[in-house]
């Protein structure tokens, strides 16, 4: 039986809790790479590996903004299960109007621009949480982008 990365990585998630050697955490890593997996399957439409796992309308439904003003970011909302920037004059940011992030404890970061083709991950162990380094992670990949 042949196993995919994800499956690999689903089957080494469920067995092992938590592996340290020479400072190195497993759990780290598989986190990463599900996130890299998960973010790359919602810019791809929902598809991953071959298979329709999401439908593209149901990530509009989940990357629109369905908040308003409630959020209290500037030009930003939350549709189901993101932020999403929808007036990106208003972020004083670089980036796309239609961009949607998260952000976890300790400062992890991600975000999906589908009008560039591009995700950005950043992994951090910073408490306590600020959206400094999302923000500086956004400026520094963009000013990065050459046509």
């Amino acid at each position: 039986m042949s196993l995919t990365k994800s499956t690999w990585l689903f089957k080494i998630g469920c067995y092992i809790k938590r592996i340290q050697f020479c400072n190195f955490d497993l759990n780290k890593i598989l986190y990463e790479a599900y996130i890299s997996d998960f973010c790359q399957m919602l810019l791809h439409g929902g598809k991953w590996n071959d298979k329709q796992l999401l439908s593209r309308k149901t990530i509009e439904l989940m990357t629109i903004n369905h908040s308003g003003d409630f959020f209290g970011v500037p030009g930003e909302g939350f549709g189901f299960g993101f932020a999403v920037v929808d007036n990106l004059g208003a972020t004083n940011n670089l980036g796309s109007n239609g961009i949607y992030h998260w952000s976890g404890a300790f400062n992890t970061h991600f975000f999906i621009d589908p009008h560039e083709a591009l995700i950005s991950i950043f992994f951090t162990q910073v408490s306590p949480f600020d959206f400094y380094y999302h923000n500086k992670m956004r400026q520094l990949v963009y000013q990065a982008i050459v046509d």
